[in-house]
């Protein structure tokens, strides 16, 4: 895949391969719905999200979109449903293949314990 310099996250979506495209458009749908104060940019040439610090991103590869959170911040049981529904994890990252819906729920799960952490860690500073 060719890499194309962005400005937006539309120009992204836009860039990237349709099988990917509605992923990454219900991928930004849930993050702004779920984070309505989320700041949305681009970061490193990614979709990149912040609310009291990084929230996460994601980005387009050759079979799938990753999805990626830092840390281990994926509550348990959400671990456990994504792998046994298919889904494969890394440390801090989801990868959804073209083939797969978004989890939504444990996104949003993801998303919450995430702003959780960030607001949590602000407070104490």
């Amino acid at each position: 895949m060719e890499i194309i310099k962005v400005e937006t996250v539309e120009e992204y979506i836009a860039n990237s391969p349709i099988e990917a495209q509605s992923i990454m458009k219900e991928l930004q749908s849930i993050i702004k719905s779920t984070l309505p104060s989320v700041v949305e940019g681009i970061s490193y040439g990614v979709p990149f999200y912040k609310y009291n610090g990084s929230i996460g991103w994601f980005a387009v590869y050759k079979s799938h979109v990753s999805f990626g959170f830092g840390g281990s911040i994926l509550p348990f049981d959400d671990r456990d449903f994504l792998t046994k529904n298919g889904y494969e994890l890394g440390k801090g990252t989801l990868i959804i293949k073209f083939d797969q819906k978004v989890p939504a729920q444990q996104v949003k799960n993801v998303l919450k314990a995430k702003a959780k952490a960030n607001e949590m860690k602000k407070a104490t500073k």
